[in-house]
């Protein structure tokens, strides 16, 4: 789920207008209504204000509630639960930062190559980060193009 509709459910469920959830934590409504519709992100300052207000974690904001995917947890994000298990909450919102700017980042290099490709194949043609074979027994090394 989007942040924007995380938002708009928590807002919901804590029975406030968006007017209502702007005036508690300082903005203007259109600023909750642009969060809402995914065309803003809350920032650094604001995700608390919001969190508080709305009862929530950060991590319930950014990425919906257990709840609220219904068992639809990939592999991938079960074992990312799993490993912030435990962790106090200010190393959880310093990875959760981090993440989100990762994730940013990977947006904007698809943007500039025009390209939906995973990560793991945006390398130059011919070369790549980590020996791999061919298919024929024959590896790649770190950088190099593979010698015919």
């Amino acid at each position: 789920m989007a942040i924007g509709e995380n938002i708009r459910r928590f807002r919901d469920e804590g029975g406030y207008t968006q007017q209502q959830l702007a005036v508690i934590i300082g903005v203007k409504a259109s600023y909750i209504s642009a969060l809402e519709r995914g065309q803003r992100r809350p920032g650094k300052k604001i995700l608390p204000l919001l969190c508080d207000a709305l009862g929530v974690d950060e991590w319930d904001i950014l990425f919906g509630t257990c709840e609220m995917c219904d068992g639809r947890l990939s592999p991938e994000k079960k074992a990312l639960l799993d490993a912030i298990e435990g962790l106090p909450k200010d190393v959880v919102r310093a990875l959760t930062q981090f993440i989100m700017k990762l994730k940013d980042s990977v947006k904007k290099l698809d943007n500039l190559l025009h390209l939906n490709l995973p990560i793991s194949l945006r390398c130059t043609r011919g070369t790549h980060l980590a020996p791999l074979e061919d298919g024929y027994g024959r590896t790649r090394q770190r950088g190099k193009r593979l010698q015919m």
